[in-house]
């Protein structure tokens, strides 16, 4: 089933226990640059899922039609590949207790039409008391508690009887709403499978041209991409870009009383429960310049590399942290008039600025010097192809339900199963046709 979703969806996944899949990018900046763009129409195919933002109900007029037609897609499709299995569907309620969201209302309507395919649990699930909203793209942390303990599930041991529930919500931030309803299902008595869905998920709007443009063949980006893969074959690999999260470190899920309590608040360096994937050492010790890039700010990375056993592993050279080693990167911030914007994948701001560092540490030619990026999510390799360089997916790093629609839906230059593989990669790269047949 997850193979036919990718193929349709984009998906969410670091540091969840269950994937998000997603219909569209919600595309946030000034409305303006967002209409030069040609976005102004998911923009506000986002807004008309808020009643907040269009109260007169304009916006879900004109886009009625479209959520409908997506939401009866994704029933559809998850019908199909779930024959035999007793199905449900919840939506994860608004802020507001005893508020009924327009998700909630476009759901309900849908579920009326194909009554045999899902049954509807959307007054299971509700919203017991209010809680703190969203900041917009943001992604500031809410406390996980704080959601959770303002959910109820209906203690009639409804649940239990399902084989499979949908989670539903409108615009997909940080995924702590699907985290927060996922656990809250599971330690009410479901045990079956979960698929999450979000009609949009929130993202840059300079962000989103590139994650179209790399899937469509006769685009600027691909047609470059190509170019730029046979024109290195050959060549010998000077430096790497490196993802962190999931892909040198084995941090997912997350931890939520270490995230919440140690990565956020003001503690002194302590112990971590997550480890650097075995191997990695092959990649630390190549010999050749590598940066670490990370959607983590400076704070938490700091903690975590504080640690002997993660920074002997990522930063063998590096005695002691604070401050951030000159190889470790985080997203790049820009303050405006009124607000900050943090620039996170799939935003290649923050690839740009490792690929600057790597390039002073060559001796000759580090303009057209061979980097490779290497991460596990669509939006790494959205990042390091708008950056101009080549790109490969770590497949360790990401769940297995995912991996073969992975490898072939993400547009990845290379697809390695193993670091081992990739080191070796990279170690024999510009020595013939050897090195080209490692990758995948």
């Amino acid at each position: 089933m997850y193979e036919q979703l990718l193929d349709r969806y984009g998906v969410f996944f670091e540091g969840l226990p269950e994937p998000v899949f997603y219909g569209r990018h919600y595309p946030t900046g000034n409305p303006d640059d967002l209409r030069g763009m040609g976005l102004m129409d998911d923009f506000c195919y986002g807004w008309g899922l808020k009643e907040d933002r269009d109260p007169s109900g304009a916006l879900l007029c004109e886009h009625r039609e479209a959520y409908e037609r997506e939401l009866h897609q994704l029933l559809c499709t998850v019908a199909e590949k779930t024959v035999g299995i007793h199905r449900g569907v919840v939506v994860i309620p608004p802020s507001t207790a005893g508020k009924v969201s327009r998700v909630t209302e476009i759901v309900r309507r849908a579920l009326a039409r194909m009554p045999n395919l899902f049954d509807d649990l959307t007054d299971t699930v509700t919203r017991t008391r209010d809680k703190g909203a969203a900041h917009g793209g943001s992604r500031q942390r809410r406390s996980y508690h704080e959601s959770y303990d303002t959910i109820g599930v209906a203690k009639d041991g409804q649940v239990e009887r399902y084989g499979l529930i949908l989670v539903i919500d409108d615009i997909l931030t940080s995924g702590k709403s699907f985290r927060v309803m996922d656990d809250k299902l599971s330690d009410s008595g479901f045990a079956g499978t979960i698929v999450n869905f979000a009609f949009l998920r929130t993202c840059r709007g300079e962000a989103v041209l590139p994650c179209l443009d790399l899937r469509r063949p006769d685009s600027e980006l691909a047609q470059s991409q190509r170019q730029r893969k046979a024109q290195n074959a050959t060549k010998r690999i000077e430096g790497l870009v490196l993802d962190l999260g999931q892909t040198l470190l084995d941090d997912s899920p997350h931890d939520i009383p270490f995230e919440e309590q140690f990565l956020t608040r003001d503690h002194p360096p302590v112990d971590v429960p997550y480890s650097p994937y075995r191997g990695i050492e092959r990649l630390t010790n190549l010999g050749i310049p590598y940066a670490i890039i990370s959607d983590r700010p400076p704070t938490q990375q700091m903690k975590l590399y504080s640690v002997e056993r993660v920074r002997a592993a990522l930063l063998p050279h590096c005695e002691k942290v604070p401050p951030l080693p000159s190889n470790v990167f985080t997203f790049p911030i820009e303050e405006r008039d009124d607000f900050t914007v943090r620039h996170y994948r799939p935003s290649p701001r923050g690839v740009l600025e490792a690929l600057s560092y790597l390039r002073e540490q060559l001796s000759s030619g580090g303009e057209h010097a061979r980097i490779i990026g290497l991460g596990n999510t669509f939006d790494d390799i959205v990042a390091y192809e708008a950056a101009g360089i080549e790109s490969a997916l770590a497949l360790w790093g990401i769940p297995d339900t995912l991996r073969d629609g992975a490898r072939k839906s993400w547009c990845a230059d290379h697809v390695f199963e193993t670091i081992e593989a990739f080191a070796a990669w990279v170690k024999e790269s510009g020595r013939g046709s050897k090195a080209s047949r490692i990758s995948t």
